[in-house]
């Protein structure tokens, strides 16, 4: 549900359980769609749902993960817009974000690092979600 003011259309996280392990491209997809509902959620509650444009991009890549899971980290920035209590519109760019994910059966956590990552750094598991992230959703 949009709020007064607000012009962009809400998205919504995945709801369809966890996706398939064992299809990189399907887990990779669920990754991007959680993170962009979670960044544009946060965005709505600190502008107070006075959105006025909203965009995400970034790319994704896979990291080795225990049978029956997957690890993903999402390196993205964004920008919104939003209608500040003056009436005007003030446009915000983000810095780098990593956002990685581990997906099973029964989980998702997440840890999340602002900041560019340098070529050797961008090779290892940072952020990683076991060192500090921390669980977002759980299914049956």
């Amino acid at each position: 549900m949009r709020e007064r003011g607000d012009s962009v259309e809400p998205l919504e996280y995945p709801d369809d359980g966890p996706p398939p392990l064992g299809d990189d491209q399907a887990v990779v997809g669920y990754v991007k769609q959680y993170e962009h509902a979670l960044v544009q959620k946060r965005i709505r509650s600190e502008t107070r749902g006075r959105v006025t444009g909203f965009g995400l991009s970034g790319d994704a890549r896979t990291f080795d993960a225990p049978p029956d899971a997957a690890i993903v980290r999402f390196r993205y920035s964004y920008h919104y817009g939003f209608e500040n209590h003056a009436g005007s519109t003030v446009h915000s760019d983000s810095p780098t974000n990593y956002a990685t994910y581990y997906v099973d059966e029964s989980v998702v956590v997440r840890a999340h690092r602002k900041g560019f990552l340098d070529d050797e750094k961008e090779q290892a598991l940072i952020p990683d979600p076991w060192g500090s992230g921390d669980p977002v959703q759980c299914f049956d």
